[in-house]
């Protein structure tokens, strides 16, 4: 798995992300597990909104505490902070627009931070599914230097009483280094 996966819509990247979220341990392989397979769609989309909304929820507590001062609207907040306008976008908060990312963040109207929010049912390894076009729009960024600006954020339990369990910024550069497992299950050929 040394180059990246040729293109095509039936591509599924399966990462590993650790119980670990400060340091991946970079080898150890992880099984499926068999209930994440018996899940309804509806009720995964369900999740997902919510594990989102869990996140843009937080970001904003977290700029509300920086200044205090925050203007929301429906689906985005903005802030002056330190001679710099700060505005995050929760993109899928009416729609999934089927980005690859669920969230944006700008600065003086440039983005500088893309997020894809995942979530797992606990703290312990678990795999996640990425999309194709979440993978690729990360290999672009990161092609460009810019491979810093998208990363993941898991949250626990969205079912349940939520937590954030990490960040992952650059997980191009993660896995090109072997500190991130991905593992394509199929390709149309």
């Amino acid at each position: 798995f040394e180059e990246f996966p040729a293109q095509s819509a039936e591509t599924t990247v399966i990462i590993d992300m650790t119980s670990d979220f400060s340091d991946f341990g970079g080898s150890t392989t992880y099984e499926n597990s068999k209930e994440e397979d018996t899940i309804p769609s509806k009720v995964l989309k369900e999740m997902g909104y919510y594990a989102e909304k869990v996140v843009f929820n937080n970001l904003l507590r977290k700029y509300k505490q920086m200044s205090g001062q925050v203007d929301e609207m429906e689906n985005f907040f903005q802030q002056h902070h330190e001679n710099k306008t700060i505005k995050v976008v929760w993109e899928n908060m009416f729609k999934d627009k089927r980005l690859p990312y669920d969230i944006r963040r700008e600065e003086d109207g440039n983005n500088v931070e893309y997020i894809e929010v995942k979530s797992k049912s606990s703290k312990a390894p678990e795999w996640v599914d990425v999309s194709e076009n979440q993978w690729r729009f990360a290999k672009q960024l990161y092609d460009v230097g810019e491979g810093d600006k998208y990363c993941f954020y898991v949250v626990i339990d969205p079912d349940k009483k939520s937590s954030i369990g990490g960040k992952h910024t650059n997980p191009i550069k993660k896995w090109k280094d072997g500190d991130l497992i991905a593992k394509a299950l199929k390709f149309k050929l």
